[in-house]
């Protein structure tokens, strides 16, 4: 009985340590950006639908997690770039919704 329950204990712990939360991706041209005065929080929303997103993502929009980061800094010049050159951009997510609970968190930024 132990040895049962110390094999599936480890089966268990070896499958959470190589799964990976599910993460959105899109690809599309930026329809808006928006940067919110009372807590300084980055956000855009993309023409095309998300595939494969986050379980916490209710809804469409990217969230740059740390805004005041040098590399949300180079992601919304990224983002200021694709939008004014009406180019389309790709977006992977991180696959949570830490700063915005239903929102998921950009990881990667593609222009």
């Amino acid at each position: 009985m132990k040895k049962r329950l110390a094999c599936t204990l480890g089966l268990a712990a070896a499958l959470l340590m190589t799964g990976t939360a599910q993460a959105g991706s899109q690809t599309g041209k930026i329809v808006t950006i928006y940067a919110r005065q009372n807590d300084g929080l980055l956000f855009f929303l993309l023409d095309t639908s998300i595939d494969n997103r986050a379980p916490c993502a209710a809804n469409n929009l990217w969230i740059i997690k740390e805004e005041n980061s040098e590399l949300a800094k180079k992601q919304m010049a990224l983002l200021i770039a694709a939008r004014t050159n009406d180019m389309p951009i790709t977006v992977q997510g991180s696959g949570a919704c830490t700063r915005w609970v239903n929102s998921e968190d950009v990881d990667t930024i593609g222009l």
